[in-house]
């Protein structure tokens, strides 16, 4: 092996490697959003159990219009 075959083989293990790294971060980066994303989905699906079981609404989730409680609710509701 010459000089010049030695310090090309390096060269290509070098960007090799590099390589590796981006990609091995990329994926765990990946795996972590996704792992965060599902957490945040778990969480959110307890939540809403939470808020069934106590008969808690959320404002998009009542059936009644925001003046329900005002004069103009008759007026809002026909």
């Amino acid at each position: 092996m010459n000089i010049t075959h030695a310090a090309t083989s390096s060269k290509k293990n070098l960007i090799t490697k590099r390589a590796i790294t981006i990609m091995t971060k990329e994926n765990v980066t990946s795996q972590l959003n996704s792992l965060l994303l599902y957490s945040l989905m778990k969480r959110a699906r307890d939540l809403a159990s939470i808020c069934d079981h106590a008969e808690i609404s959320f404002p998009w989730q009542a059936p009644h219009t925001p003046f329900q409680n005002s004069g103009y609710s008759e007026e809002i509701q026909h």
